[in-house]
């Protein structure tokens, strides 16, 4: 599961590297167009465009019967009981080849999400770090120490949460260059790398909100980097990036509405193409 993981983000990493150096906008662009044809070839090999443009002539008939015979119940009823079973013949019809298209773009979405939906720190700003511990791990009576480094200063002392078996520390970051925390936790190491800038931006980098150390189906939404090893008593330990925004042409949004727009846009244009029916 985790080697997969990284795999996956290691092959991003070589696709989105030309990408690193221009506004974030591109690799989106780009990204929807793949996803479009891929969208496009699943729908062509599994769909039936017959069945579906058969689907949509039947609804529009049956509405166009309920208009024009509104004064004949019988009529009425039986158009709007057969738009309903066309409509749900043709939504049924359309949502097959989802099936197929859901696994591959949820890949996709996690790898865009800790890349464009977060920007790495710069110096001065605070994080919190969360250390989460294993079901049976004693928090009262263990002993959790974080490793002095000149890269972060703590701005509070750490606060054991007990309900949620957790140590949670309010750190600032002190240096503009990336570094690696370290804990100790009953004489064992658990390390969390974290990406630093000297300026705010984002250069498609795959940021590790969560570095978890137990392997659990959650690692599949945070990819970047997952240590899993045996015997552990940390869980995960997550630290949460200052949200990200993409700028183009004066707009200033979150990765999904451009990437949901431009693949509409894309889809609908070479639908035909390929031969699709929606």
């Amino acid at each position: 599961m985790t080697k997969f993981n990284l795999l996956i983000t290691k092959i991003f990493d070589y696709i989105l590297y030309p990408f690193s150096f221009l506004n974030p906008f591109w690799a989106i662009l780009f990204l929807s167009f793949v996803s479009s044809i891929v969208v496009l070839i699943i729908y062509a090999a599994v769909s039936s465009p017959t069945k579906i443009k058969d689907a949509k002539d039947k609804i529009k008939g049956h509405i166009l019967a309920i208009r024009i015979y509104r004064d004949h119940w019988k009529v009425l009823l039986l158009s709007f009981v057969k738009s309903l079973f066309y409509t749900l013949k043709y939504f049924t019809l359309n949502f097959f080849p989802i099936i197929f298209i859901l696994p591959i773009l949820f890949f996709v979405f996690a790898q865009m999400e800790v890349r464009y939906g977060y920007r790495p720190f710069v110096k001065g700003e605070d994080t919190v770090v969360k250390v989460r511990f294993t079901d049976d791990f004693d928090l009262d009576s263990s002993e959790i120490k974080l490793q002095k480094t000149d890269s972060v200063k703590e701005k509070l002392p750490p606060v054991f949460v007990n309900a949620l078996n957790e140590a949670d520390y309010v750190l600032k970051i002190e240096n503009d260059k990336p570094f690696t925390l370290s804990f100790d936790i009953n004489g064992k190491s658990y390390k969390k790398k974290f990406a630093v800038l000297k300026k705010k931006g984002n250069k498609s980098e795959a940021l590790g909100l969560k570095t978890f150390y137990v392997s659990n189906p959650e690692v599949f939404l945070y990819p970047a980097e997952n240590k899993v090893i045996e015997n552990s008593e940390v869980k995960y330990i997550y630290t949460k990036y200052p949200p990200y925004r993409i700028n183009f042409l004066g707009t200033k949004l979150h990765w999904l509405w451009h990437y949901l727009l431009w693949t509409l846009v894309i889809v609908l244009a070479l639908k035909n193409k390929f031969g699709v029916e929606f």
